[in-house]
């Protein structure tokens, strides 16, 4: 009920809440005598109650006799029982059902659609609290193409559809901007308009949202963001913005040499942009307007270059039409990049990536599913897994225990057994045979408690015959049922249970220590680990006759998927070391939850777990948790650990002296994996064939094929090692396709690992829709951001109960993918060992004497490239240095320059010009050495979003400092070591 007091029931006439039963408001009384409805088989509460269902209701809504679920009646599709619409399969279901994913057909898209591409210019002049500069558009620039003019280039085209193609807005830079995006829809009737920005997601969406707000009836906009990034806002009539950076990746003055096309980002003093110089005239702005301290080195270079001779040449800069030529230039290379990419991606793969995703990625999966997906090959795993599949069973199963407890009873449940179904066909949550009890355990969720759900009607996830009032009158009618076959029969809702084990230390403590509680069942994401990555050695100078090697495998990823090992369908599941000790793990396929004792001294270990917010590779438990830099003391109780893994990925720990002590569950795939023999099977393999033969063919010639033999000899080869017959008419060098080629390659798998409950957001400016968004069951509300006195934003996501699989996603083969990749780079760590000095996913630097082993390197997909051949023949590091993962530097000696050159590569810094001057390979190398104190990198105006959407500068200072903790650093000496080795 909605607590509000009241003595009329006429007053109540416009309560938010609606009776479960009768469905009128305010909700009837419960405590009245229960009337059956002989004609609908729905309970009333009292005769009021059935009165008012009788009206209309008593038509529309029955409870079917059989499986006593309430069910609206629909003439054109009768109720059957046992099945549900399925959303995934997108058809009637059995409730039990495990979905597969399914073909993405091609959408039926409007014939007329509108491209845009804006860029905004902004002031920052304006000081806010904190020493921060709020950014303010002064400018906006647009172009757009259509159905009809997309493939014509001339800006100065005037299109019969959509207009002259170029827009200045300077006034009103955004309100003018979304004025002629909504004249433009009205002007192209029936037709999708796809608005484009560069970086909309950090910078120009946040704008447009802001504006949008101020008239969100006319716009209703919706968002999908992470965090404050903006990954797309969808308007009323098929307006949608999105951010280009999300399919093409890199800076916009790198577009034009991938896509072909001359042009170039100019230089602009975006510092001088201030109110007060909206109309000058003059002398060309000094240099640090420019910000030029904050370019790369080479970047820096060429502006001053460029910079001088505007100066020598006594070049008058007048401001408006510098801005204006700058922002055109900066659309106009927007604008080419991405017809050129929208047009060969939607000719080569026959998906609209801009109007049917919002990233490469997701493009790339409906791709996948469009063209190369399999009938009934990739299984959709259920959300919370195979079995104590929701939150309500664990909980559920601890009540059960604490009665087995306290009662001396033994009660048949899923924890200690399979699921129990009585002999009338009742599933049920536990049953004792000795008492002919039967325990009901009623999850508030799932069973439809009026007192955590009040609202009672609402419809669950959208789906109208869902919601709390028919799983609670199902609930009713089972227990009523299960009594009338003479069981006896003993219930417990969820929230009483909780309040109980909340008060109650002794059960808290029992249930949640108890063994069954404990071996929580297999968790598909517990197997999902990143890239390997580390210093070995944190500082090495190649002696006399040594140099050190950096090598990087081609393409590792697309190798694992076309020839790795792939899980297909649903698993076979396995509980307990009773049942998978039988099961050899020589042979065994899928993903195995077991407890493991490591061995004492391998150099590098080989299975990963998750400690201290990082993924480590440890010989002891212990030792890893408390970071110990002693040698191992400790016993094989202590030094043992859990973990979830790729059965692959264990055959190796094996091999490498870890062992088994327990197998707590297995999941059992059947697997599909490319044959190079017989040049089939795999499960990705057509999707990398397709993309690798297209980008082989627009890489153009290799340099050695200079006549008809030596092109003839390459394609056999390239045939022979990858069983790709390329077409000797295709291949000549094209950027654009081969960057579209690689970027598929590349942005594939990731899509499956999605989480299936990211958070949502909801603009809301109405009370009633913030009202109904907070009372609804199948939502978590978790924070409000007050964007203006009229507007919040809800942040949101599904309980766990609530959570429903998603079409794209299996983290099973997202598993698989990142461990096929640990151990490609395994199999090189192993036999290198102690030569190693880092490693980073793909790629490996390590030292070679003569006649020491080396990996060969070729120019095939999975083969290892020399990363230091860009300096030239002959080309060698020197010198090395680390302060750990993603914290690395080197000294070269380049042939091709005839001089050493310093390579740093810092994560979280841009080494720019300014910050080169601190963070370099010597700075390094002094921490590293002779453990220099930290040093920091001040960046004077670092844009930034609050959680209103303004967009701000502010200053930023970052500490750059060793901190090594994934191994133990040995005394004197750059070497390292496990932890827990001995």
């Amino acid at each position: 009920m909605c607590r509000t007091r009241t003595n009329s029931k006429i007053r109540h006439k416009q309560c938010k809440y609606i009776c479960p039963a009768c469905h009128t408001s305010p909700p009837c009384n419960k405590d009245q005598e229960t009337i059956l409805c002989n004609t609908c088989n729905r309970d009333f509460r009292g005769s009021d109650c059935f009165a008012e269902h009788s009206k209309e209701l008593c038509k529309i809504l029955r409870r079917c006799k059989s499986c006593l679920n309430s069910v609206w009646v629909d003439k054109s599709k009768p109720h059957k029982c046992g099945y549900s619409y399925c959303r995934n399969c997108d058809a009637d279901k059995p409730t039990r059902h495990l979905c597969f994913m399914a073909k993405n057909s091609s959408k039926k898209l409007n014939q007329n659609f509108v491209f845009i591409f804006y860029d905004f210019e902004c002031r920052q002049d304006t000081p806010v609290a904190g020493n921060m500069f709020l950014h303010t558009p002064s400018l906006c620039v647009a172009e757009q193409v259509c159905n009809l003019c997309v493939n014509i280039n001339d800006i100065n085209y005037n299109c019969t559809s959509c207009g002259k193609r170029q827009h200045i807005f300077k006034k009103n830079p955004v309100g003018d901007f979304l004025n002629y995006v909504s004249a433009l829809k009205k002007k192209v009737k029936k037709g999708d308009i796809v608005a484009l920005a560069h970086n909309m997601k950090g910078y120009d969406g946040a704008f447009v949202l802001r504006e949008l707000l101020k008239n969100k009836n006319a716009w209703n906009p919706k968002i999908i963001s992470t965090g404050t990034k903006l990954m797309s806002i969808n308007c009323d009539g098929n307006i949608k913005f999105i951010d280009s950076i999300n399919y093409m990746p890199m800076p916009l003055s790198k577009l034009p040499k991938t896509f072909n096309f001359p042009g170039s980002k100019g230089y602009f003093p975006h510092f001088f942009n201030t109110l007060a110089n909206q109309n000058y005239i003059g002398p060309m702005p000094a240099a640090h307007y420019y910000g030029y301290d904050e370019m790369p080195v080479l970047t820096r270079k060429e502006f001053l270059k460029w910079y001088d001779e505007q100066v020598k040449s006594d070049v008058v800069f007048n401001f408006q039409t510098e801005i204006i030529k700058y922002c055109i230039d900066d659309v106009s290379i927007l604008r080419k990049a991405c017809i050129e990419f929208w047009s060969r991606f939607t000719t080569s793969n026959s998906v609209d990536p801009f109007r049917e995703s919002c990233t490469i990625a997701g493009a790339c999966n409906a791709v996948f599913r469009r063209k190369f997906l399999q009938k009934d090959s990739i299984g959709l795993i259920p959300p919370n897994g195979y079995r104590m599949a929701d939150k309500q069973s664990t909980i559920a199963i601890k009540w059960l225990l604490w009665l087995e407890h306290t009662l001396n009873i033994k009660i048949q449940h899923s924890g200690n057994s399979r699921e129990v179904r009585l002999k009338e066909g009742i599933l049920v949550d536990g049953f004792c045979v000795n008492t002919n009890t039967v325990y009901q355990f009623h999850g508030c969720y799932f069973h439809g408690c009026e007192i955590c759900f009040p609202d009672q009607t609402a419809e669950l996830s959208g789906n109208k015959h869902d919601a709390m009032f028919v799983r609670r009158e199902k609930t009713t009618a089972t227990s009523f049922r299960i009594r009338s076959f003479g069981y006896n029969l003993v219930e417990m809702k969820e929230c009483e249970f909780r309040n109980f084990i909340k008060a109650n230390v002794q059960a808290q403590e029992f249930t949640s220590n108890h063994a069954i509680i404990q071996n929580q069942p297999l968790n598909p994401r517990d197997s999902f680990f990143g890239g390997r990555t580390n210093a070995v050695k944190l500082y090495h100078k190649a002696e006399e006759g040594e140099v050190i090697r950096y090598l990087d495998v081609c393409s590792l990823y697309p190798f694992v998927n076309k020839y790795g090992k792939y899980p297909v369908g649903h698993p076979k599941i396995h509980v307990g070391n009773d049942v998978c000790k039988f099961l050899p793990l020589d042979y065994v396929e899928g993903i195995i939850k077991c407890t493991i004792l490591p061995p004492s001294n391998l150099y590098h270990p080989v299975l990963p777990c998750r400690m201290h917010g990082k993924l480590m590779f440890i010989l002891c438990r212990m030792c890893g948790e408390t970071m110990s830099y002693n040698d191992c003391r400790h016993s094989d109780d202590e030094r043992k650990f859990t973990g979830t893994y790729v059965a692959d990925e264990l055959r190796e720990a094996l091999s490498q002296g870890y062992k088994v002590l327990d197998i707590l569950e297995i999941w059992e795939y059947e697997i599909a994996q490319y044959s190079k023999e017989n040049r089939s099977g795999g499960l990705f393999t057509s999707y990398v064939n397709n993309f690798l033969k297209l980008k082989q063919e627009c890489s153009g010639w290799p340099s050695w094929c200079v006549d008809d033999e030596t092109k003839d000899r390459y394609v056999t080869e390239y045939l022979e090692r990858e069983g790709i017959a390329l077409d000797k008419s295709n291949i000549s060098v094209n950027p654009g396709m081969r960057y579209i080629a690689k970027l598929c390659l590349n942005s594939f798998w990731g899509k499956f690992a999605q989480r299936e409950n990211l958070m949502q957001s909801s603009i809301i400016q109405d009370p009633y829709d913030l009202f109904k968004i907070l009372t609804d069951p199948s939502v978590e509300a978790h924070a409000l951001t007050a964007i203006d006195d009229d507007t919040i934003i809800l942040n949101w996501d599904r309980p766990d109960e609530g959570i429903v699989s998603l079409k794209t996603v299996n983290v099973a083969l997202a598993t698989y993918t990142t461990a096929n990749a640990r151990l490609e780079l395994y199999k090189y760590l192993k036999q290198l060992d102690r030569r190693v000095l880092y490693f980073d996913t793909d790629s490996i630097i390590f030292t070679q004497k003569h006649g020491e082993w080396a990996p060969v390197t070729r120019d095939f997909l999975g083969d290892m490239t020399d990363e230091i051949e860009c300096y030239g023949p002959g080309s060698k590091i020197v010198e090395f240095v680390s302060g750990g993962p993603k914290n690395y530097a080197f000294k070269v000696f380049s042939t091709k320059s005839n001089n050493y050159e310093y390579i740093c590569k810092v994560k979280g810094i841009t080494l720019n010009f300014k910050n080169s001057l601190v963070v370099n390979f010597e700075t390094l190398k002094s921490m590293v050495l002779n453990d220099a104190v930290a040093t920091y990198v001040q960046t004077d105006r670092r844009i930034c979003r609050n959680s209103t959407y303004d967009v701000l500068s502010r200053p930023e200072k970052k500490v750059f400092r060793v901190n090594y903790t994934k191994r133990r650093r040995l005394e004197d000496s750059m070497d390292t070591l496990p932890y827990g080795y001995r």
